[in-house]
């Protein structure tokens, strides 16, 4: 792990040095919480619209 621990990496071959860091989304463990969840969900559509469009207009360009 890089930074004492604090980032999960892992090595993608035999050399030392090819170490990749993991990328995750972050969800809170208070999504059973409907207000916690309703503004957890407008935000995810919200981020998902963004970058379907961002990928719809690098398609068509």
């Amino acid at each position: 792990m890089l930074n004492g621990g604090q980032v999960p990496a892992y090595r993608d071959s035999g050399n030392r040095k090819d170490i990749k860091v993991w990328k995750t989304l972050s969800v809170p463990q208070m999504v059973g919480n409907e207000e916690v969840q309703e503004a957890y969900m407008n935000r995810l559509e919200g981020e998902t619209q963004k970058l379907m469009d961002k990928y719809y207009d690098m398609c068509i360009k």
